[in-house]
């Protein structure tokens, strides 16, 4: 009986000392976008449902805007003076091999979980080796902060790290997908590069884009997007132009 109980404390031990807490006390920052809460006549909507502002989080908006932010440390969080607001916090983790992470969000009342840009349901994360963007997406109202306290646990010491600069892993999703170079042509009076890009999204699904650039200053002329989710971007100038040579 002894043995078996000297046994099992010895293997909650060997667990327990090969798991491995990270604390998160900086974080990049993007906000405040101030959002509108919906003109109501009345306590309930057409399906009879009342308004949670919860809801207002379901407002489209892009965690690209993270890559313009600034850093802040925890504790309360950026509010807003100006009714509902959404604002953004992140950071990022980076791994080599197969690791799974349970994340800890303690202080926030109305957020979002989002990893590399996709929405999470839970804060059990199973990551493949990579470099992983974390994204807290969270509503503030009026005259009210938030704190915020956020740790990573793993199960394995040194199998996930925070990182700090602006470097990631190259993988085989950078292979697959990306934008590259498709082909150039240069004007019959030599001023004028267009060049073609083709990027792959994930999926499987691909898209062409043109740019036009002024040799002498490199400044963008005219460019033509085509999303991969199949939408158009036109943004042109019209420039005294003819006889195109274009090459792939």
């Amino acid at each position: 009986m002894k043995k078996q109980i000297l046994l099992s404390c010895a293997l909650a031990w060997t667990v327990m000392a090969g798991a491995e807490t990270i604390d998160i006390t900086t974080f990049r920052y993007a906000g405040p976008y101030v959002v509108q809460a919906p003109f109501q006549v009345d306590s309930v909507d057409v399906n009879s449902k009342t308004f949670v502002s919860g809801r207002l989080l379901d407002t489209p908006l892009s965690v690209d805007v993270l890559q313009q932010g600034t850093l802040v440390t925890g504790g309360l969080l950026p509010g807003s003076d100006s009714g509902y607001a959404l604002h953004m916090v992140g950071f990022v983790l980076e791994n080599t091999r197969y690791a799974t992470a349970k994340l800890k969000i303690d202080g926030l009342k109305k957020y979002q979980l989002y990893v590399d840009g996709k929405k999470q349901e839970g804060t059990e994360l199973a990551l493949e080796p990579a470099t992983h963007a974390v994204v807290i997406k969270y509503l503030s109202e009026a005259g009210k902060t938030d704190s915020l306290k956020v740790s990573v646990d793993t199960d394995q010491e040194g199998s996930i790290s925070l990182k700090q600069d602006n470097k990631k892993l190259y993988t085989l999703a950078d292979v697959l997908h990306g934008t590259r170079f498709a082909g150039v042509g240069l004007s019959p009076d030599g001023r004028y590069l267009i060049t073609n890009y083709r990027t792959t999204c994930v999926g499987g699904r691909s898209a062409g884009s043109t740019r036009v650039t002024e040799l002498a200053s490199g400044k963008v002329l005219a460019e033509l997007l085509k999303t991969c989710n199949g939408c158009l971007v036109l943004t042109v100038i019209i420039i005294p132009v003819q006889g195109w040579t274009a090459g792939s």
